[in-house]
C-alpha cells in the first residue's frame, strides 16, 4: 500500500488488518515460524556480503567511468555495512526464534 500523509495512520491500520491483526496501534503482529531451510537461507544471505564485498573492489579498479572517488567509496562501504548488519539481525532473529520453539 501506499502511504499517504494526510491518511497514513489509516494505511497503516489497514495494513494490520491484511496481515491479521488488529488496527489498534501498539498491537503486535504475530511471529512467524522458521525451520531449518529458513535458518539455511538467513546463514547464505549474510555469505553475500562476501559477494557484495568483490563487486566494489571490482568497481574501484575496474569501472570504466573511471576510479571512484573517496567519498563515493566510503557511502558504498557504509551502506555495505549497514546492509550486513541487517542481514545478521535477520539470521539472529531466525536463529533465536528456533532455540525458543525448541527447533534446534
Amino acid at each position: 500500500m501506499k502511504y499517504d500523509k494526510d491518511h497514513g495512520s489509516m494505511v497503516v491500520d489497514e495494513m494490520l488488518k491484511m496481515k491479521g491483526g488488529n488496527s489498534k496501534r501498539g498491537s503486535k503482529i504475530p511471529a512467524m515460524k522458521y525451520n531449518t531451510f529458513n535458518l539455511e537461507e538467513e546463514i547464505q544471505n549474510v555469505w553475500q556480503t562476501k559477494d557484495d564485498l568483490d563487486a566494489i573492489t571490482e568497481r574501484m579498479y575496474d569501472d570504466p567511468g573511471g576510479p571512484m572517488t573517496e567519498d563515493e567509496i566510503g557511502n558504498v562501504l557504509i551502506g555495505l555495512s549497514e546492509l550486513h548488519e541487517t542481514r545478521c539481525k535477520k539470521l539472529w532473529k531466525v536463529f533465536e526464534t528456533m532455540i525458543n520453539e525448541k527447533k534446534i
